[in-house]
């Protein structure tokens, strides 16, 4: 777990130098994205609840966009092909992977997102929030964290961590 701490550390630097928008995903991969998207039998379900594609955060909707929902699902999902992922909707989202690989080992993740409402410009739209990571027993606290481990989990969309 140590491990996993000193890699959040030292990648948090580099993509804090990476430019404007972190969250931008490669070119080669939005074929697998959107291919993702469309035949994903989990984002099947959720286009049957109505579950819509907004926008995940990673504390509020001033602190800029991660990405759509469903593009996280997919790059989650691409970035650990062998982990096998359940999600739950509530409240927001609640992703569970199994056997996900990491440096230092082999650990199941659960991420919850919040659904939170915005207000702008008078109009009301609902957003999610990064509220919970918890990595094998370990549960991180540090948003910064938080939101550099989202984006180690969803690598293969990025062409930085």
């Amino acid at each position: 777990m140590q491990a996993l701490c000193i890699s959040l550390i030292l990648s948090t630097a580099a993509w804090a130098a990476g430019g404007d928008n972190p969250w931008k995903i490669k070119s080669d991969i939005k074929g697998k994205v959107a291919s993702f998207v469309k035949s994903s039998p989990i984002v099947q379900e959720m286009h049957e609840f109505k579950l819509p594609n907004v926008m995940v955060y990673s504390i509020d909707a001033q602190q800029g966009p991660m990405l759509p929902v469903y593009d996280l699902l997919a790059c989650l999902h691409l970035s650990n092909s062998k982990s096998i992922m359940e999600v739950d909707s509530g409240g927001g989202y609640d992703i569970a992977m199994q056997n996900v690989q990491f440096p230092g080992g082999v650990w199941d993740v659960d991420l919850r997102f919040r659904e939170v409402q915005q207000i702008n410009l008078l109009e009301t739209q609902n957003v999610y929030v990064l509220d919970r990571i918890i990595v094998g027993t370990t549960r991180l606290r540090d948003t910064n964290q938080k939101t550099q481990l989202v984006r180690q989990l969803s690598k293969a969309c990025f062409n930085t961590l």
